[in-house]
């Protein structure tokens, strides 16, 4: 009786199957990567158009030059208008970018290269007009704009230190050293840091909305011909928010209509095209808004032992530092009266070693709806 055999691969014949299958696998990774990528290129490039009509047709209705046009303006009028649009490329080397030749938003295929061609100049420009060629970087994600906003929140001169090492790794050097804090002065919403020189550029905290009292003790000093500009975001200047600056100061708000500006905001050293409005007109506006929010601070607490007043900022004032509880903040019953609400602003500021204010704000469409400050204990373990 004969014996069948039954033929058997090679190692050889199996190490070149293997070879084929993982060559094939590769080109159809590969394959896979770059329909991904031409998908999201092309979603990147419709929202490209999504925003050069909104800005255009907002530019018309509210009568803007787009020539003026800085990241702030184009954030608050694409960003804040419409909850649609969002400089977020899905290309991971997408970005988008203002370009002030064309006065049109552009899109990048090949990440931050082509922001840097052109003639430098950063005399004139604005912060995020990063190489200093008239292209103004939009980009909300990755690490430069990671980097950006947290040079836009500078508070200290430790705080600008600390960006130097990631300014040299993104080639930032020459906007980090243009930007230093000896010409530079930092705004946030309660704070102010200049080095001590005489300022030449001033820079806000991104999407800033409101601007209060910083309780700083330093004098600060503009340079001949500086203005400080208000970004369209702004919808409240609080008392004293710039009475550390000495000497004649002209401050422009973009958005007068808007931007809410207390009368005793702005010393008599000031020249400004804002229009102004009394702490109790603000206050009686959001009188039943700020008695939600305090009813629900206040429910579980002894009221005899709390002052509540209306202060010189138009803001409902609760002085809990009496009371030896822990305070508890439901904003349930505010959020569900007000399904409307666009924006908050919650800030913490010292009044002592162990005393701080909270400050509280919110927003709608139509302006501030709500504005409580609540003073309270710090206590330390």
């Amino acid at each position: 009786m004969k014996k069948s055999l039954k033929k058997a691969f090679t190692l050889v014949e199996l190490i070149v199957v293997i070879a084929i299958i993982a060559i094939l696998s590769t080109v159809a990774f590969v394959g896979y990567n770059m329909f991904i990528d031409e998908a999201n290129i092309s979603a990147d490039q419709q929202e490209l158009k999504n925003m050069n009509d909104l800005l255009s047709l907002t530019l018309v209705e509210k009568k803007l030059s787009a020539i003026d046009l800085d990241y702030d303006d184009i954030a608050y009028i694409l960003t804040d208008i419409s909850d649609q649009i969002s400089f977020r490329p899905r290309y991971k080397y997408g970005v988008y970018y203002f370009d002030k030749s064309t006065n049109k938003i552009e899109y990048s295929r090949d990440g931050i290269e082509p922001l840097k061609s052109g003639v430098v100049n950063f005399g004139n420009s604005t912060f995020e007009d990063l190489f200093g060629t008239g292209k103004i970087f939009l980009n909300e994600t990755g690490m430069f704009a990671d980097w950006v906003r947290d040079f836009r929140n500078i508070k200290n001169q430790n705080m600008y230190d600390a960006l130097r090492e990631r300014a040299m790794e993104l080639g930032l050097v020459s906007v980090y050293e243009a930007f230093k804090p000896e010409t530079t002065l930092f705004i946030s919403a309660s704070n102010a840091f200049n080095a001590g020189g005489e300022i030449e550029r001033v820079i806000f905290e991104r999407n800033i909305k409101a601007i209060f009292d910083p309780n700083i003790y330093e004098k600060y000093t503009l340079a001949e011909g500086v203005k400080i500009t208000i970004p369209r975001s702004v919808r409240y200047i609080g008392p004293n928010a710039f009475g550390y600056l000495l000497g004649d100061i002209e401050i422009n708000v973009k958005d007068r209509n808007n931007t809410l500006v207390l009368h005793s905001s702005l010393g008599v050293n000031v020249k400004s095209n804002a229009k102004k409005v009394d702490a109790s007109v603000l206050a009686a506006q959001n009188e039943a808004n700020n008695t939600l929010i305090s009813d629900a601070i206040l429910e579980e607490l002894d009221k005899s032992r709390i002052d509540v007043n209306v202060d010189a900022s138009g803001a409902l004032f609760i002085d809990l530092t009496e009371v030896d509880a822990e305070m508890k903040l439901n904003l349930a019953p505010f959020q569900a009266a007000n399904p409307d609400i666009t924006g908050f602003v919650a800030d913490i500021s010292s009044a002592g070693d162990s005393v701080r204010i909270v400050s509280f704000m919110a927003f709608n469409n139509e302006g501030i709806i709500a504005f409580v400050k609540i003073k309270v204990k710090v206590v330390t373990n």
